[in-house]
């Protein structure tokens, strides 16, 4: 695993790109970090999608705060369409890389990352795959008078979506409108829900929120469906 630099619009951002050893070309993850960015829990993410076969790409999205800047400061400083345009950057990078299948794209994203690999995979017609865990504020309205969901209506990929049933942030009314309005669409989705587990389940390094057995069933869910999407 490498950090990088992008050259989004001027700016030179930092990305984390894996590329596993061996002869390629190999699938591509682009990952949608999660509200702590460039963290240990998402260098471990990418670390394991490298070493199954796949390669990655992770841009920082906080790459216009400071470092000083809270994280309330970083998360307020996200907007929706300058995010979505640079997940596309990263997307084409990783697209052109002489190690990758162009044709062999998927997103992942938690948390923050949800929602905007949701966005991503909404906007971007290369992603052919969208893995998506506990997405939140979709339907929280923002200035323009519009939530995230709303501008959903382009994802026509196929979806696996990881919602705790306790979560604090998303309520499972939220998770079942949701899974209402993608099959509505006909967006081919497949769900899974933990009765047990609440918000970041996956996130070994808050040991409030881990759930060992809820990320182990999620894990193994996730890279089947990332072996159908991208290896078939």
């Amino acid at each position: 695993m490498q950090t990088i630099k992008l050259d989004i619009d001027g700016s030179r951002v930092d990305a984390l790109l894996g590329v596993p050893d061996g002869s390629g070309p190999f699938p591509g993850i682009l990952i949608a970090h999660h509200q702590e960015g460039l963290s240990p829990f998402t260098r471990d993410l990418a670390a394991k999608l490298t070493q199954l076969g796949y390669a990655v790409i992770c841009p920082d999205n906080y790459h216009r705060c400071r470092p000083e800047d809270d994280l309330a400061t970083r998360r307020n400083s996200i907007i929706d369409s300058v995010v979505t345009h640079e997940l596309g950057v990263a997307l084409n990078v990783l697209k052109r890389h002489p190690g990758v299948r162009g044709d062999r794209l998927a997103i992942v994203g938690h948390c923050m990352g949800g929602r905007t690999a949701l966005l991503a995979a909404s906007a971007l017609q290369d992603i052919r795959a969208a893995v998506i865990f506990y997405p939140t504020a979709l339907y929280v309205k923002r200035a323009s008078g519009t939530a995230a969901f709303d501008e959903l209506g382009g994802i026509a990929c196929p979806v696996i979506g990881f919602f705790g049933d306790t979560d604090r942030l998303i309520p499972p009314e939220h998770a079942d409108r949701f899974e209402a309005a993608l099959r509505g669409r006909h967006v081919p989705l497949e769900m899974h829900r933990y009765p047990d587990a609440g918000h970041a389940f996956c996130n070994f390094t808050s040991a409030a929120d881990y759930r060992e057995g809820p990320a182990a069933d999620s894990w193994r869910h996730a890279t089947a469906f990332l072996e159908r999407h991208l290896r078939s």
